[in-house]
């Protein structure tokens, strides 16, 4: 019994029949030949390839390679890219100072205004909502408002809602903690996540955690004390493992071959966000996070209106 009609032999021409399978009628050899994307996989190289097992093979980048062996290059290509991209962070300044939007809405007078200034230059990086606070000159609520204001963000009521202690084993514990952002709210109905900050809207964590997670990432912020009061109470998870000492991405992505083999991952994605190279590997059992602490050089950066 032959696989293709007459017909479609004489349209895919005579160069494709030389490669057809004795006594398998005309079942093309491209079916039976090594699947790897990787040019200098050694099973292109023989005869018969050795049979692999499917939970050996591994997504990634839109490309499927036999084992981790084989994707531990193209691991190294893209944290490569990551590091290189890899950018100080340091806080733009907004339209709207938060020192003259605190005083046009009657927050705080200007008297109040210069004297935080004055000890924000004595204290350099010391944010000036926390001068505020601390002077007595400003309640909690109204400074998360007005930061909202500023942003352009809703403000999320942790002290309501608990519905973090679920979010926060979604997304790795070192890297929020980094970035100063609580998962404040997942609705997997809706595909939507909320990201509470405290410092400022990461725009690239954003984007990270969409192109990760597969959902639509939605900042607000919440207030300092309530964040850190909230990262109390919730544990790392196991399926987390942090480096901070490796360097380079060759040692990064041999890292990563491994624990890809270890955990038999069937994809694999990368991202660079808060100053880590995130990995996250995906199988049968669910997701583990891999993150390898790189921070870029940073510049000492100090804003008199923040």
């Amino acid at each position: 019994m032959n696989f293709l009609s007459d017909k479609s032999i004489g349209e895919r021409g005579s160069g494709d029949t030389a490669d057809a399978a004795p006594g398998l009628g005309l079942l093309p050899f491209a079916r039976l030949r090594h699947q790897c994307a990787y040019a200098e996989c050694p099973e292109r190289r023989r005869l018969w390839p050795r049979w692999r097992a499917r939970s050996e093979e591994i997504l990634f980048e839109g490309k499927r390679y036999c084992c981790a062996a084989c994707a531990e290059a193209a691991f190294e290509r893209e944290i490569e890219r990551h590091l290189l991209l890899a950018q100080p962070d340091e806080e733009r300044p907004h339209r709207v100072p938060l020192g003259l939007l605190l005083v046009s809405r009657g927050l705080i007078t200007s008297a109040q205004l210069q004297e935080a200034l004055q000890r924000q230059r004595e204290q350099p990086g010391t944010r000036l909502g926390r001068l505020l606070l601390e002077a007595d000159a400003l309640s909690e609520t109204a400074l998360t408002a007005t930061l909202g204001r500023q942003w352009g963000c809703p403000v999320f009521p942790l002290e309501a809602s608990r519905s973090y202690m679920e979010c926060t084993r979604l997304l790795p514990l070192a890297l929020l903690q980094s970035a100063g952002v609580l998962p404040a709210h997942h609705s997997p109905s809706t595909g939507v996540f909320h990201l509470a900050f405290t410092r400022r809207v990461d725009h690239t964590l954003l984007y990270a955690v969409e192109r990760m997670c597969g959902v639509r990432a939605v900042p607000c912020v919440a207030a300092d004390r309530l964040v850190a009061e909230a990262f109390r109470r919730v544990n790392v998870s196991p399926e987390e493992t942090v480096f901070d000492s490796v360097r380079g991405p060759r040692d990064m992505a041999h890292l990563a071959a491994g624990y890809a083999a270890k955990l038999c991952a069937a994809r694999v994605q990368i991202a660079g966000a808060a100053d880590h190279v995130w990995l996250r590997f995906e199988n049968a059992r669910g997701a583990h996070h891999l993150l390898f602490h790189s921070p870029p050089h940073k510049h000492s950066v100090t804003s008199a209106h923040r």
